[in-house]
């Protein structure tokens, strides 16, 4: 079975949890591809090396890449696309991407059509909503996103599924942590988007005071809420200045992370 994930490849989050997906589904005889189409102004370009995705182009495919088509030729081209080449089921990203959101509409109906939504925010669920009723089943990433689209955006709970991001299914021991030699305080890293709205961001200062060892944490990132952040973990009992550098430099003296 042949499937398609909407994605352009690059850095970040819905491109992650395809090369996870993949590589579950390749272990059940799936073959899982990324699809992305090119728009005017928006050409798909693939990350340069030395980024970890050197094998990006023999995972998927791109359909008008450089943008010069207009929307329905390119969609045409698109639906033709998957069935030229047999794929039997597609997964789109809620606000990833907004042609290929709108495309599942448009998609032949022997096409299973599954819809991914990440977040938590407004914007995410009402986008997720247009697309509801084109859709077989939708999977949100946490059981408050699943509970939020059924209860206010009219989702039906039998086609709702709860696939949490960034968990192992494997047993896991919960290995304790190794504390540093003295009293040197556990070193934590909160590495994302920095925006309460969808990240939960300001939630940081309840769980520094809530640990029981001294902890240094460290931030790595930007987004709309970093002065705020900055400002409450200042006034926090815990909280410290967030050290400012570069990723590589950051990342080795980390013990943990929160994302």
């Amino acid at each position: 079975m042949k499937c398609a994930y909407f994605v352009r490849p690059h850095i970040g989050g819905t491109y992650s949890v395809f090369t996870r997906l993949c590589s579950s589904l390749k272990e059940n005889g799936v073959e899982l591809r990324w699809l992305a189409a090119g728009a005017a102004g928006e050409t798909i370009s693939f990350p340069p090396e030395g980024q970890g995705l050197q094998d990006t182009l023999r995972k998927g495919d791109a359909i008008d890449q450089m943008g010069v088509l207009d929307e329905q030729t390119r969609a045409r081209r698109m639906i033709g696309f998957l069935r030229e080449n047999d794929f039997k089921a597609v997964f789109v990203n809620v606000l990833s991407s907004r042609f290929e959101t709108n495309l599942v509409r448009y998609l032949p109906e022997d096409i299973l059509r599954v819809m991914i939504v990440h977040n938590i925010t407004p914007g995410t669920y009402a986008a997720a909503r247009e697309i509801r009723d084109h859709v077989h089943a939708t999977v949100g990433v946490s059981q408050r996103c699943r509970d939020d689209l059924v209860k206010s955006y009219g989702f039906d709970p039998q086609r709702m599924l709860v696939i949490p991001h960034g968990l192992n299914r494997a047993p896991n021991s919960r290995p304790a942590l190794r504390q540093a030699a003295g009293h040197a305080p556990l070193r934590l890293l909160y590495l994302g988007r920095i925006e309460d709205n969808s990240k939960g961001v300001f939630w940081l200062p309840q769980i520094l005071r809530a640990l029981r060892s001294p902890c240094q944490l460290t931030v790595a990132g930007d987004g709309p809420d970093l002065a705020e952040l900055r400002s409450r973990l200042q006034e926090s009992a815990t909280g410290s200045p967030l050290p400012v550098g570069s990723l590589p430099r950051i990342f080795p003296g980390s013990s943990a992370s929160m994302t």
